[in-house]
């Protein structure tokens, strides 16, 4: 209807007021749908726009109590948001280049970046300061997970999968494969990170890399 096409298009106003001109008067049949009443709710709902990138925006990411929103573009740049209040907590040039990836402990106040340059970043969930890199990648980064606590975190690209203590910012181990898609994550405590590759499943060891178990369930490439 016009109406939702004007509350899709940030012009609440004008479709509550075209919402407005259907309310029937005080003595006449009251014929309003399912549809008036849910737009009616939509246009009277308070909607935030998030400004601040000049890019389109290739990755978000939610807290976990979802009052922070992570957000990354184009060109390197990564904001942070107060989801109560739309207002910007942060904001910083985080890499040279698109940012694919994004990954975040609550609990250790730790975010991760990673994207083309190849690079994994570590920031404050509440600052937006660097704490540090983690480097091993020799393509764009594709997959990046960190555990609850964020001692453990797994990244991956075409060609090779990591699994990194990051306290120390250094890598317990690199395991090198064929060219393809590989998807990878890793559990609550650490203990465990598992990766797809070629229709196949690997759990390894979070501390120490040691592959565990392979699995062979899929018919066609995991995405």
């Amino acid at each position: 209807s016009q109406a939702l096409l004007l509350w899709e298009g940030g012009d609440s106003p004008r479709a509550k007021a075209l919402l407005q001109e259907q309310m029937p008067a005080s003595d006449k049949l009251d014929i309003r749908g399912f549809e008036w009443y849910y737009l009616w709710k939509l246009c009277n709902q308070p909607r935030k726009l998030l400004q601040g990138h000049r890019a389109p925006v290739t990755v978000l990411r939610f807290t976990a109590e979802g009052d922070t929103l992570v957000s990354a573009d184009e060109t390197g740049m990564i904001y942070a948001w107060d989801t109560a209040t739309g207002s910007c907590k942060w904001f910083v040039k985080g890499h040279n280049g698109k940012v694919s990836v994004l990954a975040i402990s609550e609990r250790a106040g730790v975010l991760l970046s990673a994207g083309d340059d190849r690079l994994c970043r570590i920031w404050s969930l509440h600052e937006g300061e660097k704490n540090g890199e983690l480097r091993a990648h020799t393509l764009p980064v594709k997959t990046l997970a960190i555990s609850s606590d964020g001692s453990r975190a797994v990244s991956t690209d075409a060609v090779s999968q990591v699994i990194w203590d990051v306290p120390s910012r250094r890598s317990t181990r690199l395991i090198l494969g064929s060219l393809g898609n590989t998807c990878a994550t890793i559990s609550s405590d650490g203990a465990f990170v598992a990766f797809g590759r070629d229709r196949r499943v690997q759990i390894h060891d979070g501390h120490t890399g040691g592959r565990l178990a392979e699995f062979r369930p899929h018919e066609s490439e995991i995405a």
